[in-house]
């Protein structure tokens, strides 16, 4: 009678993450991934890689769907995951608090990052009176700090930006320093 000694490995556990959960157009995502020795990704777009924790850059719609990563034990078990990532152009923009219209090149308009992707947007900045100081429908040329011409003085400014996609009003102040 012969006897074998069999030895089973447990396959490796695959962890996948991102470094933000957002995913935004134009945008470049981390991937995350641990438990192995090797990794071999995949994903939408014929998209492929062998490092541990791969970038992409410049995310857009091509790029959206399910991705998944397996990974290699150095006893060459095999673990798997999936990730899926879309884009979420609703909250993809960036609304500055603060910016410096001193004309120093720095920081001297109030750019609202992300913005180009609602072209129909209405953005208004009022005064702490109410008075309509800006006013765009879209957001083509950003705010100069100023009305009539001339610049507003330090203070904080209330502005009202209507995405007009049928998501919520985004309301709060800005700030001009000097």
């Amino acid at each position: 009678m012969r006897v074998f000694q069999v030895v089973v490995n447990d396959a490796p556990n695959a962890l996948v993450s991102v470094e933000d959960s957002l995913v935004c157009s134009g945008a470049s995502i981390q991937l995350y991934s641990e438990g192995g020795v090797s990794y071999l990704w995949s994903g939408p777009n014929n998209y492929s890689s062998t490092l541990q924790n791969p970038s992409i850059s410049s995310f857009s719609s091509l790029n959206s769907g399910l991705y998944t990563v397996v990974v290699s034990s150095s006893d060459g078990c095999t673990g798997s995951s999936n990730l899926n990532l879309t884009i979420d152009q609703t909250t993809c923009f960036f609304i500055p608090s603060v910016f410096t219209p001193n004309n120093d090149g720095i920081n001297d308009q109030w750019v609202i990052d992300g913005i180009w992707q609602f072209p129909n947007c209405v953005v208004r900045v009022l005064n702490r009176w109410g008075q309509e100081l800006f006013q765009s429908n879209g957001y083509a040329n950003p705010w100069d700090g100023k009305f009539d011409g001339e610049n507003c003085p330090i203070a904080d400014y209330y502005y009202i930006i209507d995405l007009q996609n049928g998501t919520k009003v985004y309301t709060g102040t800005v700030t001009i320093k000097y």
